[in-house]
């Protein structure tokens, strides 16, 4: 098992854990990760990773998609719990937070007091499966009212 993380400070606490496991300096939207061809039997991002691409979001998937074809042996599998856009809907609807809806499938959270800013990016499940058909058998299903699972296999 290998973790991976674009912020150094985050692999420091991660690594203070009972039972570290090695973890490598990398961004997921990067053009490539410093893993060779066929790498992982599986890819697995939780808790909204994927929530974050760069501002072309569909050039970031579909380069996502390519690069965890690379890595993956065949038959791999690629495991995602993202957003639904749902999401948006309840925060907007819920009380007040720190977290809105900016657009058709975004979000920002904002801490004033931290002087942070996270822009957050909720896609439907069919922009998922579009995203990844190309090198994988793929589907997504609700997890909850506001989640959603992405599941694939990478095709030979």
């Amino acid at each position: 098992m290998i973790g991976v993380d674009v912020a150094p400070e985050m692999i420091a606490i991660c690594n203070q854990r009972s039972r570290p496991i090695e973890i490598t300096l990398a961004d997921f939207w990067a053009t490539s990760l410093p893993f060779p061809r066929a790498h992982f039997g599986a890819v697995i991002a939780l808790h909204g990773t994927l929530a974050h691409p760069p501002e072309d979001a569909d050039a970031s998937l579909k380069k996502l998609s390519e690069e965890l074809a690379r890595l993956l042996i065949p038959r791999g599998v690629i495991l995602f719990e993202v957003p639904s856009p749902a999401f948006l809907d309840a925060i907007d609807r819920g009380p007040a937070s720190l977290a809105r809806s900016i657009g058709a499938d975004r979000s920002v959270h904002e801490d004033e007091a931290l002087e942070v800013a996270i822009e957050a990016r909720a896609f439907s499940a069919d922009r998922w499966i579009t995203s990844f058909s190309r090198h994988f058998d793929v589907h997504a299903e609700p997890i909850s009212n506001v989640e959603q699972l992405v599941v694939g296999v990478r095709m030979e």
